[in-house]
């Protein structure tokens, strides 16, 4: 990524896809959603006056430079917490398909077919 490579011009896509992996990191990383405020706001401002084409150049602004190099330097050196917070009681299995449905939960098994009309329904939805 060229941002990543002290580069201050990548594609909106390549910057989009950077904040989508801060984003799943958020719950592990202190504080992490203030980090990348800018570097959002510079690629929603790149998306409005390129209308809405992910290929095209984004120029970062100092503060987001800053902020991926916050994250450089600080993903390593614990600055995160853990994600669980104490001993899993319980561990509930679940499966789907546009066929059927099952689940487990401490040896306890349930599952069934959905319905024609149901089974025509988004994998999300299902």
């Amino acid at each position: 990524m060229a941002l990543l490579k002290g580069k201050a011009r990548s594609s909106i896509r390549e910057v989009a896809k950077l904040i989508g992996l801060f984003t799943s990191s958020l719950h592990a990383i202190n504080l992490g959603a203030l980090r990348f405020i800018y570097l959002n706001r510079n690629k929603v401002h790149a998306l409005a006056i390129s209308h809405n084409e992910y290929n095209n150049e984004i120029v970062s602004t100092e503060d987001s430079i800053r902020e991926i190099q916050w994250w450089i330097d600080n993903i390593k050196n614990n600055n995160g917490q853990w994600i669980i917070f104490s001993k899993i009681d319980m561990y509930l299995e679940t499966d789907v398909s546009n066929a059927g449905w099952g689940a487990n939960l401490r040896g306890s098994h349930t599952g069934g077919r959905w319905s024609e009309v149901e089974s025509l329904l988004h994998i999300n939805v299902l």
